[in-house]
């Protein structure tokens, strides 16, 4: 059996037309080198038997494994972190892709011992989205001048924190990063799992990020985040994405019973990572870094993208004191959305808009991103951090 350096974890459940699409992208991986584990919890796998067994029989490197048991995301998680033997693990949903440029950098942080790293991301439209507004363009990314940048994960958490675990992008995890399993056996001891919580990719970044002192991030696009009709991303884009947490595929029948207090009980992005960072840090040990959490920038944020839920967010503001730094943290989202706007439009963005499959999709940006290959990791070695 190859030493794989990297696997690249995949979850999936009745969306075999993304999976093949998935599969056929990152088919260019070395299959001596990275293993594609694919957890498979879908409702009849004679499916992927018939149509997708035989079309990826040339790649040897590809773990499937279908199981009947009824899975959350976050125990399907589990299973493929436990079907993987690679170095570093990179985790994907069955609509994503990953750059094959990614693997350089995962050769880089073997051999410089680092701990994972986080980057950028483009962003790739299936043709099925549906777009309240305007459409977006089938993929796109900015093209910036290529920079790495050590990370404080103790600074990074405090930011995050103090603007209620609403961003993931620096938080060091799996999802749509890379991390060792080194740090993610570090994160099962301290937690008796990867995931500690309903939503696997906050509550496994706020988890590592715990334990990591530093790790690089590199602003390039080396993850194609798609966004498709059935994926939770891709409900968002036609405000699908709400609802009540009661009888929701993906959940434990339980999810209500230990919600924390004070955060509403719904299915929401914003509430569900709220939810998923406090449970991380309460299953980490670190319960004393909850009352840190600024609840009133979740609430904001749900204010001003969900007008149909501030009837709700007002039954959370018990006090004038409550009203009040509502109100300001809408200020303080508010000013932050303009100016990132502002400074976006001085950036260089690539945008495809034709219609162009997945693969097409990442070998694009995988030109884009080859083009600066040894810049990338001339940088990794340039400020190389303290041990972790």
């Amino acid at each position: 059996m190859p030493n794989y350096i990297l696997s690249i974890l995949i979850i999936s459940k009745n969306r075999y037309e993304y999976l093949e699409g998935c599969l056929n992208s990152l088919k260019a991986f070395p299959s001596t080198e990275v293993e594609i584990v694919v957890s498979d919890n879908s409702d009849n796998p004679e499916v992927f038997d018939r149509t997708l067994k035989t079309k990826f029989s040339d790649m040897p490197n590809i773990t499937y494994s279908h199981t009947h048991d009824t899975l959350s995301m976050t125990k399907n998680s589990e299973r493929a972190v436990d079907l993987s033997s690679g170095e570093y693990c990179c985790f994907i949903g069955d609509d994503d892709s990953v750059s094959l440029e990614l693997l350089d950098v995962v050769r880089s942080l073997k051999e410089l011992s680092l701990p994972g790293c986080v980057c950028d991301v483009a962003s790739y439209y299936w043709p099925d989205c549906v777009f309240i507004g305007k459409k977006r363009p089938t993929l796109s990314y900015f093209r910036k001048t290529p920079k790495v940048k050590m990370l404080n994960g103790d600074d990074v958490l405090s930011d995050v924190l103090s603007f209620g675990i609403q961003d993931i992008k620096y938080l060091l995890r799996s999802y749509h990063a890379v991390v060792s399993r080194k740090v993610l056996n570090q994160v099962k001891q301290a937690c008796d799992c990867y995931y500690p919580a309903l939503s696997p990719d906050m509550a496994n970044a706020v988890a590592c990020t715990l334990l990591v002192k530093q790790y690089p991030y590199i602003n390039q696009p080396y993850i194609i985040s798609g966004y498709s009709y059935k994926s939770s991303s891709g409900m968002g884009l036609r405000n699908a994405h709400t609802g009540s947490l009661k009888g929701r595929a993906g959940l434990d029948p339980d999810v209500e019973d230990k919600w924390t207090p004070g955060i509403p009980k719904i299915w929401l992005g914003y509430t569900v990572w709220a939810e998923a960072g406090v449970k991380a840090l309460e299953a980490s040990g670190r319960s004393d870094l909850v009352r840190k959490v600024n609840l009133s920038a979740m609430f904001a944020k749900t204010w001003l993208r969900y007008p149909e839920q501030r009837k709700m967010v007002m039954e959370f503001q018990k006090s004038i004191s409550d009203k009040l730094n509502l109100a300001f943290e809408c200020g303080r989202f508010m000013l932050q959305w303009c100016a990132s706007s502002l400074i976006n439009k001085f950036k260089k963005r690539v945008v495809i808009e034709d219609s162009i499959s997945l693969e097409v999709a990442t070998e694009i940006v995988n030109k884009e991103n080859k083009k600066v290959r040894s810049i990338v990791l001339s940088e990794l070695r340039v400020d190389k951090p303290f041990a972790n």
